[in-house]
């Protein structure tokens, strides 16, 4: 019980501080009498202990105050990482899980004692491309992504940031945020603009396949002759191979004879015979390597990134597509002489090449018809910037004029005419290169001589072996 307030002669007051702030004070009353003329009966300890009580209430105060603000800081990151689908992990360089959010913990348990890759992934081992362990050792923020779980998988996109706690040490806060259904919108994004394309392609292969099927029947029809021509001089000549008599006994004149060699015309069709072979042969195989290039571009690719041969690549593009830029240009293929191996989703890399190619071949058109030129020219070139693989697309084409090459890259930009284009081609490749697998794409231009895109993406790491 606090006795009631009693006010004294005497007295002594302490601050109670927060920095510069008065957050109260702190009252010492003597409530004994005092002899006339005794003066202060505080002494010096007494005054000095009160100012030093006054300082530790006003820490304390101050760290209680901190802590509630700490409380209700966390309480909040925790309700936005709630609301967000999003966890918060931090962990040291020894792997050693510090914290975890309580949307982790209801997920994955008690990590108390465990390393990241034993709580999170459940591995005996490290990750291979461990986000914390690259934040650290760059002291840069590192993104990656990550599957967790086998039953019901699960996509997330981590951002590993590195920072130092009171004591010096580094830590990494990583930021986990589920992706999964994001991922599976893209994948049908990317296969319906593959079903797009392969619309867009399926009136010119009819016509790439139809060509050779034409000149192949043509020489079938014109062996079949040949083969019934020859067929009547093999009989002559069997005849002749028994003593010069028919099948009745009658001889055989010569003259017959020269004249059925004559009529069958023997070194004409066996010279056009090698001629119509080969060129059947060759028919076959054009029409082979088209339908395996719209095989491969057109399957279902798989979800996680492979390891793959950029050139390979090009290849198939450029075939795949040849009915689009085969009536307006010609196809140089410059590829580098060693295999350029990137990782990354191979229907990714292919809706790259589909989209530049198309582009250039659309300029080269425009150029043709702005001015009746020839056949303009498409180059491509695969090669090896340090540890980046390149790919460029030229074309002697219209160019890109001054006051739209910042919208390029713009989502729904189109310069065709309504229904000619959706503008999604350039915007689909920047998405792909530069936000999904961290590369480069730059474009250099001239308005009516031509474009060149160049696009880089990271090699794969040193040992990666190409999928068979």
């Amino acid at each position: 019980q606090v006795a009631p307030y009693v006010e004294t002669q005497w007295k002594i007051a302490a601050a109670i501080m927060d920095g510069n702030q008065l957050l109260g004070a702190i009252e010492v009353c003597y409530l004994h009498e005092v002899p006339a003329g005794a003066g202060n009966p505080f002494s010096e300890d007494e005054i000095c202990l009160l100012n030093t009580l006054g300082e530790m209430l006003g820490r304390n105060i101050a760290r209680i105050r901190a802590e509630a603000q700490v409380r209700r800081l966390k309480q909040q990151i925790e309700y936005i990482l709630a609301a967000t689908n999003t966890s918060l992990t931090v962990i040291d360089a020894n792997y050693q899980v510090c914290y975890v959010d309580p949307h982790w913990q209801r997920r994955l348990g008690n990590p108390d004692g465990k390393k990241c890759y034993q709580y999170i992934k459940h591995s005996p081992r490290p990750c291979n491309d461990c986000g914390a362990v690259k934040a650290l050792a760059s002291k840069e923020l590192v993104v990656s992504e990550h599957t967790i779980g086998t039953d019901d998988p699960r996509v997330f996109h981590v951002s590993s940031v590195p920072f130092q706690d009171d004591s010096g040490q580094w830590l990494v806060a990583e930021v986990w945020r589920d992706i999964t259904e994001l991922k599976q919108m893209e994948r049908r994004l990317a296969q319906a603009q593959k079903l797009e394309a392969i619309g867009h392609l399926s009136a010119g292969i009819a016509h790439e396949l139809n060509t050779p099927i034409q000149y192949v029947d043509h020489n079938i029809r014109f062996l079949r002759h040949v083969v019934a021509s020859a067929e009547k001089l093999v009989a002559l000549l069997e005849q002749l191979a028994t003593c010069g008599e028919d099948h009745e006994g009658r001889s055989v004149p010569a003259s017959e004879l020269q004249r059925a060699i004559a009529e069958a015309d023997t070194r004409f069709y066996v010279q056009e015979a090698h001629g119509a072979i080969a060129q059947s042969i060759e028919g076959l195989q054009q029409m082979a390597k088209i339908i395996q290039a719209m095989k491969e571009f057109s399957q279902p690719g798989a979800n996680d990134k492979q390891v793959i041969d950029i050139n390979r690549t090009v290849q198939i593009a450029c075939t795949a597509c040849r009915s689009r830029w085969k009536e307006t240009a010609e196809l140089k293929l410059q590829l580098s002489s060693a295999p350029l191996c990137v990782a990354c989703n191979p229907d990714d890399l292919n809706q790259v090449m589909l989209h530049l190619l198309d582009n250039a071949a659309q300029a080269i058109a425009a150029a043709a018809d702005g001015n009746g030129k020839c056949k303009g020219t498409i180059t491509v070139q695969t090669r090896q910037q340090g540890d980046w693989a390149e790919i460029s697309v030229e074309d002697t084409g219209v160019g890109i004029a001054p006051e739209i090459q910042d919208k390029i890259f713009n989502p729904f930009f189109t310069t065709k005419d309504v229904g000619q284009g959706s503008g999604q081609g350039l915007s689909v490749v920047y998405a792909i290169v530069v936000q999904k697998y961290g590369g480069f794409i730059d474009f250099d231009t001239q308005p009516g001589k031509g474009t060149r895109f160049t696009i880089r993406l990271p090699l794969a790491e040193h040992g990666a072996v190409l999928p068979v």
